[in-house]
């Protein structure tokens, strides 16, 4: 017919010069998509800054290596709850491992052995304690006190090159773990460490880990610290936002806390904020009255208010 396309099975020239169309087309086709990856990448900001700093010296956190393993002492503790003799504050107190002054040192051998009490304040640091309330099974849910050293500038100045730090801590068979774990030593940088009082299950999210090493009597660690620095370019679709001191896993907690304080209408003593530490007890539920009992709240379906704190967060 008059106007039609030529039949490429008759016309073998017509065949072969659809097929190098076709083939010039996804050729021009690609070249456009590559300029405008081209585009793109060109219109974002690149930095070819490379920054070299000094990597700061971890903070430690010292916790029992099992929560009060006296049950004699819990159920007496537990009834004098009931019958209003003692606080919950009383009970925190009176059923955790508190480090003795005089018993728990830190030496650090960098020519001249020093030492730091375990807890209090020195030329390497500060150690200093808060409560936190741990999930220990098959019992439920205890509170146990961790001990955080903070270190000063002086160790961190000192931290360029390799220190031996030894630990001379009490051991209390009520605080042991079945494993003959003593301690549990938490390495972390500033931000709050998750001692075990963080879960999956809980959440309903991924819980942020902390680096640990359980400490038995007389044995002895090596750790070597690295660190790398991350610079992301600010872009459109990937904004940087800073936020100092923020903490995922402080995050999360206070996040289950409200949780809790919404049906209990109370806070508990663990319930302080990032950087807070005995004595103090300032927290995110201060304007709530302290508990009267111990409370506390079974892993729940609803997960979807952490979901939205978390991701409002980071």
């Amino acid at each position: 017919m008059p106007g039609s396309l030529p039949d490429p099975h008759r016309d073998p020239g017509a065949l072969v010069a659809l097929r190098w169309l076709l083939r010039a087309a996804a050729v021009l086709l690609l070249l456009v998509l590559l300029w405008q990856q081209v585009l793109e990448f060109r219109a974002q900001p690149i930095s070819t800054v490379l920054v070299r700093t000094r990597a700061p010296f971890p903070q430690l956190t010292l916790c029992p290596g099992a929560s009060q393993r006296d049950y004699g002492l819990l159920r007496d503790m537990h009834l004098g709850l009931l019958n209003g003799s003692i606080s919950v504050a009383d009970f925190y107190n009176l059923t955790t491992l508190v480090i003795p002054h005089e018993n728990g040192q830190m030496k650090v051998a960098d020519g001249i052995t020093r030492s730091n009490y375990i807890p209090g304040n020195g030329s390497f640091g500060a150690w200093r304690q808060r409560f936190y309330m741990i999930r220990d099974i098959p019992f439920g849910h205890r509170p146990i006190r961790c001990t955080t050293f903070e270190p000063s500038a002086y160790l961190h100045e000192l931290a360029t090159n390799q220190l031996d730090a030894t630990f001379f801590l009490s051991v209390s068979s009520a605080f042991t773990h079945p494993l003959n774990f003593s301690y549990l030593l938490y390495i972390h940088g500033p931000e709050t460490p998750n001692v075990g009082d963080l879960n999956d299950r809980q959440l309903g999210v991924g819980a942020p880990s902390t680096l640990w090493q359980g400490l038995r009597p007389g044995g002895d660690i090596t750790y070597r610290v690295t660190a790398q620095l991350r610079r992301l370019a600010n872009v459109r679709r990937r904004p940087c936002r800073s936020e100092p001191g923020y903490s995922k896993a402080q995050c999360l907690k206070e996040c289950l806390w409200r949780r809790l304080a919404a049906h209990t209408g109370c806070r508990l003593p663990h319930m302080v904020s990032a950087g807070v530490f005995l004595p103090e007890t300032s927290g995110p539920l201060d304007h709530l009255p302290p508990c009267r009992l111990l409370v506390q709240m079974n892993a729940s379906r609803d997960t979807t208010y952490c979901h939205r704190f978390q991701d409002r967060r980071e």
